[in-house]
């Protein structure tokens, strides 16, 4: 894929999302929308949004999922943790195919194979 095909996903993804914030009032709805659109684009088999909490004990819940039982959600969270630890303290986002074999991860004892 080329950078201007890549691009025009993008801004395609932009454009879906902004679409749906205008026609989603009810937040849960708009946020499982909105990741249904970003895995589309990703190609992605699972996916989570997490909104931080600060009244929470891991500093963030669970906005929307798709596509993971409920056990299978907490061990993604559980071996995800020190990605979403990295995005919380950076506040940039990460985007990894396998985070068990990222090097950026490497030193994390949450990421199992």
């Amino acid at each position: 894929m080329n950078m201007s095909t890549t691009g025009n996903d993008n801004f395609s993804a932009l454009y879906e999302v902004t679409q749906t914030i205008g026609s989603i009032l009810e937040p849960t709805r708009l946020l499982e929308k909105v990741l249904e659109i970003a895995m589309k684009h990703l190609d992605a088999e699972r996916g989570f949004l997490l909104l931080k909490d600060q009244d929470e004990k891991e500093g963030f819940t669970v906005a929307a999922s798709r596509n993971f039982s409920g056990n299978e959600q907490s061990s993604a969270l559980a071996a995800s943790s020190s990605v979403v630890k990295t995005v919380m303290m950076s506040g940039e986002s990460v985007l990894t195919v396998d985070a068990a074999t990222d090097e950026r991860f490497e030193a994390s004892s949450s990421i199992v194979s």
